[in-house]
């Protein structure tokens, strides 16, 4: 969650234990950025941040696999494709 809090605006991390007052202000703020964001600036945030596929899928590439890696530039036989013929 406080990965989400830090990349997008108008998110707040509120602790369980936190008194009613606490979430209820989350809560306002939350609606009140939210009331006032127009679809197309919430699009163009979304497009430009991590959370959009072509960023999440340069993150995934760069930790599952390193651009030095010799499979880097090919994609993966699914599996068992390596084996051959039976």
């Amino acid at each position: 969650m406080r990965f989400i809090e830090a990349h997008l605006p108008g998110v707040t991390v509120v602790d369980t234990d936190a008194p009613p007052r606490v979430w209820a202000e989350a809560v306002r703020t939350a609606a009140a950025y939210t009331a006032t964001t127009t679809p197309q600036t919430a699009a163009a945030r979304f497009a430009g941040s991590v959370f959009a596929i072509d960023a999440a899928l340069a993150a995934h590439l760069a930790i599952y696999r390193p651009r030095d890696h010799p499979t880097a530039q090919r994609s993966r036989q699914p599996v068992g494709s390596e084996r051959g013929p039976r």
